[in-house]
């Protein structure tokens, strides 16, 4: 997830950007397609995820791992 995201503030977002030889602006589509489903993670999403595991849906579940990152292969679980 990159709008929004603290992790790309103090000019961290920048040098990614430069490093991989793209906008900055669009630094989120290009880490979209390093991930199995070649989509963005946007904070909505995280947001969704929360909902629905705090929802009475799911409350035989601890939520202890899900992912909300459009699968990232080197994140798998192992």
């Amino acid at each position: 997830m990159v709008r929004g995201s603290g992790i790309f503030a103090g000019g961290w977002g920048a040098k990614r950007a430069a490093v991989y030889g793209v906008p900055e602006d669009e630094l989120g589509k290009f880490y979209a397609q390093r991930t199995l489903l070649k989509r963005e993670v946007l904070p909505e999403n995280v947001a969704n995820a929360a909902a629905v595991l705090t929802s009475a849906e799911l409350s035989h579940t601890t939520g202890l791992h899900v992912p909300v990152d459009a699968g990232v292969a080197a994140a798998f679980l192992r």
